[in-house]
């Protein structure tokens, strides 16, 4: 066997007919002195090392971050001492410099603080942690985000919290 090899083997290409085959021949000597040969695809090498390629590039590892309304537990764990409160599922907060700034005017009312809150879990819509229960609850002409509290004759501008 080793004779017809040698015959159709040409600097280890296979060659038959003319033509070079895809896949070449490899000669090792086992332990008892006996000639091996392997045959080795070349497709068969490529597609092995696409396919590992490909999935050690896949092997990264993907965050997907789901954002959503802060709540009062995040507003309050970022400031301890934040004025807040919430309204139709939003939380306000307000001592917000630029939003201070602002001039802004009174549409209609909405509504007003029916609770206080002590705790982040105990908020829920009309409640507030350091406004007065009956403190008015504004819309503005703006229309931004922004409610505008009255009490006594206390003005303050809230900035609905968002996603981030």
């Amino acid at each position: 066997m080793e004779g017809i090899l040698k015959n159709k083997i040409m600097n280890n290409r296979v060659i038959a007919d003319g033509r070079q085959l895809p896949f070449s021949i490899t000669e090792t000597l086992s332990e008892n002195g006996g000639l091996i040969i392997g045959v080795v695809h070349l497709e068969k090498i490529g597609l092995l090392i696409f396919l590992f390629c490909f999935l050690v590039g896949c092997n990264q590892t993907v965050t997907v971050s789901i954002s959503e309304k802060p709540d009062a537990e995040e507003a309050l764990r970022l400031d301890t001492k934040a004025d807040i409160f919430q309204w139709d599922g939003s939380i306000y907060q307000t001592i917000i410099d630029w939003v201070d700034e602002l001039e802004l005017t009174v549409n209609e009312q909405i509504g007003e603080i029916q609770f206080n809150a002590t705790k982040a879990e105990d908020f829920k819509d009309g409640a507030a942690n350091l406004l007065p229960i009956g403190a008015q609850i504004f819309t503005t002409n703006e229309g931004n985000g922004i409610l505008i509290v009255k009490y006594k004759n206390e003005v303050k501008y809230y900035l609905a919290l968002t996603e981030g």
